[in-house]
């Protein structure tokens, strides 16, 4: 933009930028003068909330006709649209770059501070707040004026906030207790910013400080600043004086308006006598709430700085059938924790780019994050300490092995204690959660001595990273064991979830005693329908809380009765808050939809696709009849995952099943049309079923106790292809549709099985891994052997004649049988999900595209 004119500006310079505007130094060639223009960045040009705030910063500081605040000139708008406001342009520098060269001495300090309280003292007089008084808002020009600048975010007394309520608009470090809280705020804010300020060009540095925005925070709100020092005495304590009453945490104990902090640094400019009498630090810190005593940084000279909790109070009352969201980023949020107060909580987020998991820590209210760590591993499942100082997590190291961490919970290096295996299951071990025990010398983790054996609970302790066994689950598969546990208040008992097999958990308690050593063997208390992903009690002990699809309660005195207390589509991750009354937990936000691309130009590449099947939920795994004339898809329109049936242009929905199970698969088409066979979950086993493609009951087709699924009919009709656990890992079987025939047919690993064009082969995934490879073997299960090296696993493959079609990351690809080249049919702007399908005449593709995908964290205030 430099040397452009805009109307009768010429643009001389670019001269600075912000959140809210471009600043540069132009001249006005009508009057010939100097002016600094300041331009509504061009990507807010349309949002209405950034243009009220802008034309209010206009109309507030033009309407405050004073010499220690910016003057300006006009608002108005370049022929493009864009919205500019035209100031006074100021020779000097600012107070942040006079301060670069150290700290002021305190008579100059004074006479700056007593300018800027002329200024804000007008603008209070016209019941206008500016809200982000800080040196970086202030310049003193060349002949030692002061003048305020920036009254983007003022707002004036009384009217409705120009952003949606506990937005931190301004500079973190310099704003008052009340505006990091969120409350609301009046006068006597701008008079705390000041104090800031005061303090800052006497000191050369802040009064609160941290590593990070939480860290700031919770000093402003918590900590008691270091007096100052200088070579007058007297001096020295009259300005302590006036700081420390402008700084006092409760408003009502701070300066009335700013006429009377004006008044008291008058009289000690002319030695005068103060009002501001001096507040003992002691009596200030009794003022707060100290529900907690939370040890921070040791410093090195090994001196410990102690928080107190944040004495927040909220007067809204919730029920908990009201709940709040906490965040809404795009990707995942997950794997919750709260600080022991309950106001912050710390997750595991992979970041706007999501393609890495870190630790984020955000205070309830807040609209800011501060990020913890920033390893190119993935970082989650955190877990705050009882005492507040630490948060503990895993760091993955490789697809079987993370570490557990342990760092400040304000930031900084953390350090590793040991080594742990770690399921493969879903995004960043959803299940493996860490738990502190109460005296947080141990922690409670999910671990194993083989990749073979099923995990187990171990006792891990802090100082040393040994590890003592707690549990010895028998008798299951590697792809289970005991996970996410959570300990009672008092330490001596554990809640955990024993998975027995893929999606089957059972939920299991262990008592220890003082020497935290099991009592008895694990004492099964309830086995739910659905997966458990997250344990917990209430605050006196008596009841057990967790999560299971939807959460749930039982107690611990009559653990038969299970009582549903939330429902929602896959809550999971619970945590609940030690005070507070808070329980917080993830939920997945996702919408999958059904795209259709044609394969009659083979020749062109990224052949443009149309979705044809979609819905807010997810729609996926699609599959043609034989004829090409339907098509069969899994959907949660309705609320739970069923099958349902359309014509192939995507008209002419109906639901086949109303089965209102939670964990349904399939579908597959029987060679006539006539059925369909999938796999459901019912009475807590995954089995087989057959239903008539005009709808009724399903039958069951196998009942074994492991899990049976992804199934797929032969082209002849007269088998039905099938993953089973039955053996005890996942391996491809066969059976007749009517029950009889069952015969194993890999011995090496295998799911979701296809069967080849010509009827001699099947296809199928090596294992649940990402990525994977496809394989084949034959009908009679002899010949094992790899055919792609790599894919995406599970249903994302579908074979044809002459090759197959599969996905790796977000190509779709084509693996030709006689050439044995494979080439990229589609490039996908985002996850493929659910499989893809072929119709019958090869003229179309089906796939599952995840139009919206991530998790969300929520919270329910009043949890009891």
């Amino acid at each position: 933009m430099t040397s452009e004119t805009i109307l009768h500006y010429k643009i001389l310079k670019k001269i600075g930028a912000g959140a809210m505007g471009v600043v540069y130094q132009a001249r006005d060639l009508k009057l010939n003068r100097l002016v600094v223009l300041k331009f509504l960045p061009p990507e807010l040009t349309y949002n209405s909330e950034a243009i009220d705030r802008f034309i209010n910063e206009a109309q507030t500081a033009s309407a405050l006709d004073h010499a220690n605040i910016c003057t300006i000139y006009e608002v108005n708008e370049t022929d493009d649209g864009q919205m500019f406001i035209c100031m006074a342009n100021y020779e000097g520098q600012t107070l942040n770059d006079k301060i670069k060269n150290g700290p002021i001495e305190s008579v100059e300090a004074m006479e700056i501070v007593l300018q800027i309280a002329a200024g804000l003292r007008r603008a209070h007089e016209e019941g206008i707040i500016h809200r982000d008084i800080k040196p970086g808002n202030i310049i003193i020009t060349n002949r030692g004026e002061v003048k305020i600048i920036d009254f983007g975010i003022a707002v004036l007394a009384g009217q409705d906030r120009l952003t949606k309520a506990g937005s931190s608009l301004g500079t973190v470090a310099y704003m008052s207790p009340e505006q990091v809280q969120g409350k609301g705020i009046d006068n006597r804010s701008d008079i705390w910013s000041l104090g800031v300020v005061l303090y800052e060009i006497l000191t050369g540095k802040l009064p609160y400080s941290g590593e990070n925005e939480v860290a700031i925070i919770y000093s402003i709100v918590n900590t008691e600043f270091e007096t100052i020092s200088a070579s007058d005495t007297d001096l020295s304590l009259s300005l302590q004086n006036i700081i420390t009453k402008a700084l006092a945490k409760n408003s009502d104990e701070r300066y009335p308006s700013i006429e009377e902090m004006q008044s008291d640094l008058q009289a000690l400019k002319k030695g005068k006598s103060i009002s501001a009498s001096y507040l003992e630090s002691s009596q200030h810190v009794k003022q707060l709430k100290p529900l907690y005593l939370l040890a921070a940084i040791v410093t090195l000279s090994a001196v410990g700085l102690m928080w107190f909790f944040l004495g927040q109070t909220n007067d809204r009352e919730y029920s908990p059938s009201q709940i709040k969201t906490v965040t809404s980023f795009s990707g995942n949020e997950a794997h919750p924790t709260f600080s022991p107060d309950g106001n912050q909580i710390a997750f595991a987020w992979n970041g706007k780019g999501e393609d890495n998991y870190d630790i984020y820590v955000k205070l309830i209210g807040m609209e800011s994050i501060s990020r913890l760590t920033t390893d190119p591993k993935a970082d989650f499942r955190p877990s705050w300490s009882p005492g507040g100082s630490r948060i503990a997590f895993q760091r993955q190291d490789s697809r079987e092995k993370a570490s557990i961490y342990i760092m400040p919970s304000i930031g900084g290096q953390g350090r590793k204690v040991a080594e742990i295996y770690t399921p493969n299951y879903g995004y960043q071990n959803r299940y493996n959660k860490i738990a502190w025990h109460p005296n947080e010398e141990w922690l409670v983790i999910s671990d194993k001595k083989s990749v073979e054996e099923p995990l187990g609970l171990f006792l891990l302790s802090i100082e040393t990273g040994e590890k003592t066994r707690l549990t010895f689950p028998d008798s299951i598969s590697s792809a289970g064991g005991d996970l996410c546990a959570s300990f009672s208040k008092d330490g001596n008992y554990i809640v955990f979830n024993r998975m027995t097999s893929w999606l089957k958990s059972n939920l299991y308690a262990l008592e220890l005693n003082s020497d935290l050593k099991p009592i008895n063997k694990p004492t099964l208390i309830t086995s739910p329908d659905w997966y458990i992903d997250g344990t917990g009690f209430t605050h006196d002990g008596a009841e057990i809380i967790y999560s299971s699809n939807n959460l749930w309660r039982i107690a611990r005195s009559d653990p038969s009765n299970p009582t549903q207390i939330l429902t929602g589509n896959k809550i999971a991750d619970i945590a609940i808050s030690v005070q507070g009354n808070r329980l917080v937990y993830r939920q997945d936000q996702n919408e999958v939809n059904i795209w259709r691309m044609s394969l009659k130009e083979t020749s062109i590449i990224d052949q443009p696709a149309e979705r044809l099947i979609s819905s807010t939920g997810i729609d996926g795994e699609p599959v043609y009849s034989p004829d090409g004339q339907k098509i069969a898809f899994l959907s949660n329109r309705s609320g739970i995952q069923e099958i349902w049936i359309c014509d192939n242009d995507g008209s002419n929905l109906f639901q086949l099943t109303s089965l209102e199970k939670l964990f349904t698969n399939g579908p597959s088409w029987s060679p006539d049309g006539k059925f369909i066979v999938f796999d459901t979950v019912f009475e807590r086993k995954q089995d087989l079923y057959i239903i008539n493609v005009e709808g009724g009951i399903p039958r069951r087709l196998t009942t074994h106790p492991d899990i049976d699924w992804l199934a797929a009919w032969s082209r002849d009709g007269k088998w039905i292809y099938f993953t089973s656990q039955r053996s005890g890992e996942g391996q491809l079987w066969k059976i007749k549709p009517d029950g009889k025939g069952l015969k194993q047919l890999t011995r090496n690993g295998g799911l979701a099985p296809v069967e080849s064009a010509d009827g001699q082969h099947i296809y199928y995934a090596k294992d649940r891994s990402y990525p994977t490879s496809i394989w084949k073997v034959s009908v009679n299960g002899e010949n094992e052997q790899q055919v792609v090296e790599q894919f995406k696993g599970w249903r994302k493959f579908f074979p044809v004649e002459n090759g197959i079609y599969f996905v790796l990351f977000r190509d779709i690809k084509f693996f030709n049988f006689d050439t044995g080249k494979t080439n990229i049919i589609s490039s996908l702007d985002r996850d493929e999900d659910y499989g893809i399908t072929v119709s019958p005449d090869r003229s179309y593709l089906l796939y599952g595209l995840r139009d919206r995908k991530g998790s969300d964290l929520f919270l329910v205030e009043n949890f009891n």
